[in-house]
């Protein structure tokens, strides 16, 4: 009778064993999904405090149209501070001044940047957005520079920035032509 108990003994542990194995291998694939799930609630989570961050953001409303060489002064200034050449800026123009709702208008000028890097443009934009409240960039074009072994990365880039401002009763300077 002791080989027969110590087969079944065996026979037992060994079932067990496996339940336990099969038990393990579940509880690790629902821990790699938990965790999936979790970086995904957390991605979630951050995407929706921007949204929300986004929406609470306030348009600021200057008091009269700015003229271009604040914005050419703004735009020197950021250049200088993101660490971009300033003999990058080549050109700003006037692209609109249409009114919107409210006695508002909206001023819109397009800016060029010449031969700036991918992480040139980066900063400037990100330089831009933290000092600059009154003008947002609306469009951003690149086109692909290639014209030298170092230029690879290099792009002119199209900026138009907006900016809102109070409509007075005198019309515009362009628009009285």
């Amino acid at each position: 009778m002791t080989r027969k108990h110590a087969l079944l003994g065996f026979a037992v542990f060994a079932v067990l064993a496996f339940v336990v194995a099969l038990r393990a291998h579940a509880l690790a694939a629902a821990n790699t999904l938990a965790d999936a799930r979790e970086a995904s609630l957390t991605q979630v989570e951050q995407e929706t405090q921007r949204l929300i961050d986004l929406r609470a953001r306030q348009d600021v409303v200057a008091a009269a149209r700015r003229p271009p060489q604040d914005v050419i002064a703004l735009v020197n200034k950021t250049l200088r501070e993101a660490g971009v050449p300033t003999d990058r800026f080549k050109n700003l123009e006037p692209e609109s001044d249409v009114p919107t709702s409210g006695g508002l208008r909206r001023q819109t000028l397009r800016l060029l940047l010449e031969q700036v890097s991918l992480p040139q443009l980066g900063q400037f934009l990100a330089e831009w957005r933290t000092r600059q409240d009154l003008w947002t960039p609306t469009s951003i074009e690149l086109t692909h520079r290639v014209s030298g072994a170092d230029a690879d990365d290099h792009f002119d880039v199209r900026v138009v920035v907006g900016a809102t401002y109070f409509a007075d009763t005198a019309e515009p300077k362009e628009a009285a032509k």
